[in-house]
């Protein structure tokens, strides 16, 4: 949202939400139920519960925001070229990530899964090897076990932003925009609240895995895009703080004891159980998207001149905060620390490592590009961005 008049509270919230996935994801260290790539030899399922509370929204928040950045970038750049500078600016880190940060996850994983003994330069001398027999029972990637894992973000804000591209272009053709100014008046913008959610419903009951979280991501998304400029929606917004806090506060007791009698015990679901169970989830997950924007709108509307460089550094730190996570799990593991201070040291490195990037980023100029830092001299030349995007066509040809 850079260069823009912006809604400064967004700007900080994008900062808390990237920071809590620090915590988040050394959480997903230590709870039995939920899939990881790696996990400590100290778990406790209450931890899920504290959890709970995260994890409905804690990812659609992020993409909300990214749909308003979008409707900024889109009305200012205009969509054609917003897209050639924002696919190197999205695809470089990814491409950085997937070859050089995210395959010590695969390595702790295999380590623990597969009794894997390599060490790991070894290991990734065969990483760089599509043909290598080692990784035959891990063939899922963008290329043969060469997965995304954490960075599927960045893939699927490319992909995104590009359909947001055509819709945009679609919105402002000429026999659209009558439309596009009758969808900002009152009943019709409850109209599309309604098939939104519906929508978010549907993908809950339906949807499996990676497609449902792609699914509801881009309602986000899209909300965020149409919501941005809408007056209306920020000053309904304000006034119901108080109203949204009571419909989260029930609704997340209300998910605690659905998970705790019924989500952990499956040959107990029921079909009321698990519809209803879905709506609630699906209705915590608006609501309390809602809520954090209204209580930002509140608390944090105030600009600092620290808020800009976060901003900026958080991409960065986001790209390496997993792998950072997993790799001080794995070596801490050797030590059986026990399970309290092993998670405060992790967290405490990753915190380090994120301070690290902070001071040592910005020093990188315009090659700080390739981890996700986007230098305010970058050059405006379309034909070096669109050459880039060229070189980047084998991996596009990958995602998209």
């Amino acid at each position: 949202m850079d260069h823009l008049n912006r809604r400064v509270e967004l700007d900080w919230l994008r900062v808390i939400a990237f920071t809590i996935l620090i915590f988040y994801h050394t959480a997903m260290l230590y709870v039995p139920n939920w899939g990881f790539h790696y996990k400590s030899a100290y778990t406790s399922v209450w931890l899920e519960y504290l959890m709970l509370l995260i994890s409905p929204w804690r990812m659609l928040l992020i993409w909300f925001i990214s749909g308003v950045a979008l409707r900024y970038i889109f009305d200012k750049q205009g969509a054609c070229t917003a897209m050639l500078f924002r696919t190197p600016l999205l695809l470089l880190p990814l491409l950085f990530g997937i070859w050089l940060v995210v395959p010590v996850q695969l390595y702790a994983e295999m380590q623990q899964n597969a009794g894997l003994t390599l060490g790991y330069v070894d290991f990734y001398k065969q990483f760089i090897d599509f043909n290598s027999p080692l990784f035959s029972q891990y063939q899922s990637g963008i290329w043969p076990h060469v997965d995304v894992n954490h960075l599927w973000y960045l893939r699927e804000l490319w992909r995104f932003t590009l359909l947001l591209a055509v819709l945009h272009i679609v919105f402002n053709s000429k026999p659209q925009v009558m439309l596009r100014h009758f969808i900002t008046l009152r009943w019709p913008t409850y109209l599309l609240s309604v098939l939104a959610f519906a929508s978010l419903l549907w993908a809950q009951l339906a949807l499996e895995g990676d497609s449902k979280r792609e699914f509801q991501g881009f309602v986000f998304l899209l909300a965020g895009y149409l919501l941005a400029k809408h007056n209306r929606f920020w000053a309904w917004l304000a006034r119901q703080g108080k109203v949204l806090l009571w419909v989260c506060a029930v609704n997340a007791m209300i998910i605690l004891l659905l998970y705790h009698f019924y989500w952990l015990q499956q040959d107990t679901r029921t079909t009321f159980i698990t519809w209803g169970g879905s709506l609630v989830l699906v209705l915590q997950r608006v609501c309390a998207v809602l809520l954090i924007l209204a209580l930002a709108a509140r608390y944090l509307n105030r600009p600092h001149p620290l808020l800009t460089r976060l901003n900026k550094v958080v991409f960065p730190i986001y790209l390496w905060h997993q792998s950072v996570i997993i790799a001080l799990a794995l070596w801490l593991s050797r030590y059986q620390l026990g399970g309290v201070l092993e998670g405060l040291l992790v967290i405490t490195g990753t915190l380090l490592f994120s301070g690290l990037l902070f001071w040592l980023v910005p020093k990188l100029g315009s090659l700080g590009l390739v981890v996700g830092y986007r230098a305010a001299l970058l050059t405006n030349n379309k034909m070096l961005w669109g050459v880039g995007c060229l070189l980047l066509l084998p991996l596009i040809l990958r995602i998209i």
